[in-house]
């Protein structure tokens, strides 16, 4: 199984590839960073797994298209500063059930 600096890092790869190519600025590794570290490793409630625990399987590769979409929302939206509200779009137009919850507050 994967750990999760090692599904961190595919998800930086992930995004910037759709994204343009270009690598991730440390703000926006960190935003990702913020928003998905934690999220690997949990399971949500009523969901029987963790990303973790699917990553390398059928289910795992949906879930590593959702971050090329936040790549390529991104560039939809021509604003890579705003990676946060590129994810949070995909995750609300998703129908995945690890999708981490809205942010609060």
């Amino acid at each position: 199984m994967a750990t999760q600096d090692e599904i961190m890092q595919h998800i930086f790869d992930l995004v910037s590839k759709d994204a343009g190519g270009g690598a991730l600025t440390s703000e926006e590794q960190s935003v990702l960073r913020k928003r998905y570290y934690d999220w690997i490793a949990k399971k949500k409630t009523g969901v029987a797994t963790s990303p973790q625990d699917i990553w390398e399987a059928a289910d795992g590769e949906k879930i590593k298209g959702q971050f090329e979409k936040i790549g390529r929302e991104m560039v939809r939206q021509k604003k890579k500063n705003h990676l946060l509200a590129a994810a949070e779009t995909v995750e609300s137009l998703s129908d995945c059930p690890h999708c981490p919850d809205p942010p609060t507050g």
